[in-house]
């Protein structure tokens, strides 16, 4: 009663028959209807003639992670414009500002209990930083350093409180981690779908 399912019919199969009622071999796929759903685990079973099938999906949040790495995606690419342009306090904060919506994808994806839809950036920054604390993987101790670096710059590069303390090697190297980490991400994602 809680979700509806489309059940997709190969081709071919004559739905036209007084009383049709499908075996599992008449049956393409099976897709959950109600967008409202996409963010919830779910599990579909449905009664064919000779068995019943069993769908389930335990991935909480993809339609709200999806929508966090399409937004990314447009200050990424404005970092990107920003780095080669040489305007390094414009990709700082653009930088920034798309590695924060990754990173709150990925807290939202892994179901992390301290991340909402409405979340502020030092819930953000510290449910980040709490989650790769005591990785043993260089690649997540390093995304971590690159984070806080960026976090820690923004308002320099944005408000010039401050000299900006990143060279433009390191602006490089953190683009490519986070294009690293928003591909990784959105191939997971997709995995699921």
């Amino acid at each position: 009663d809680e979700v509806s399912a489309k059940v997709k019919i190969k081709e071919g199969v004559d739905k036209s028959v007084k009383d049709f009622f499908p075996n599992s071999e008449d049956v393409e796929s099976i897709d959950i209807n109600e967008e409202e759903y996409l963010d919830c685990g779910h599990i579909i079973i449905i009664r064919f003639t000779d068995c019943y099938q069993l769908k389930f999906d335990f991935v909480y949040n993809k339609k709200s992670c999806k929508k966090l790495l399409d937004n990314s995606i447009q200050f990424l690419k404005t970092a990107d414009y920003a780095l080669n342009n040489d305007f390094y306090n414009a990709y700082i904060d653009n930088a920034f500002s798309a590695f924060e919506l990754m990173v709150k994808a990925n807290l939202l994806f892994e179901a992390n209990k301290n991340i909402g839809a409405k979340s502020n950036h030092k819930a953000i920054n510290q449910s980040f930083n709490l989650r790769y604390k005591n990785s043993s993987h260089e690649d997540e101790l390093e995304l971590r350093r690159v984070f806080n670096k960026l976090s820690n710059e923004r308002r320099n590069a944005r408000y010039l409180d401050n000299e900006v303390n990143l060279n433009r090697d390191e602006l490089i190297c953190s683009l490519e981690r986070i294009n690293n980490f928003y591909l990784n991400l959105i191939n997971r994602i997709n995995k699921f779908e």
